[in-house]
């Protein structure tokens, strides 16, 4: 299998459109759709959330692109995300705990899928769906990163 991995920007620089994205604000999910949908190829499956925001996100950028959309991953039970988490001063739920709580609705194998996250954090959630997904090739598209590492950006 082979990964690609794009993070478009850094969460500092994009808190108030994320932000207003979490709240459900539709202009906030165009612009992201919009150019997150730049990167995506072959089937859109976003990283189950409990608000339904990635949902709504695969839903656009498919209708932007004419990509298909499917929602086949699941939480097996609720818990604070890893962004939510940093904010109240937590740690990140280890992969293993979270491996354990997501599982896939379809076992299918796909020739190629675009995975997608409004953010990322510690990069464990993203981690466990890859390991649901059976596929050639997958790109991982996430619209920002609160991780305090540096990442690359595709823009320069």
């Amino acid at each position: 299998m082979e990964v690609k991995k794009i993070i478009l920007h850094h969460y500092n620089s994009k808190r108030n459109l994320v932000n207003a994205f979490k709240e459900g604000d539709n202009f906030a999910l165009q612009i992201m759709a919009l150019e997150m949908a730049k990167y995506c190829k072959g089937t859109i499956i976003p990283v189950p959330s409990t608000s339904g925001n990635t949902l709504k996100l695969a839903k656009m950028i498919a209708q932007l692109t004419g990509h298909p959309y499917i929602s086949i991953l699941r939480k097996k039970s609720s818990y604070i995300s890893s962004c939510l988490r940093r904010k109240r001063g937590l740690n990140p739920l280890p992969y293993a705990k979270l491996s354990n709580n997501i599982y896939a609705l379809t076992h299918k194998k796909f020739a190629r899928v675009t995975l997608i996250d409004d953010v990322i954090t510690s990069g464990n959630t993203v981690k466990a769906c890859l390991s649901k997904i059976k596929a050639k090739k997958i790109d991982v598209v996430i619209y920002a990163t609160a991780s305090r590492k540096k990442s690359k950006n595709p823009k320069g």
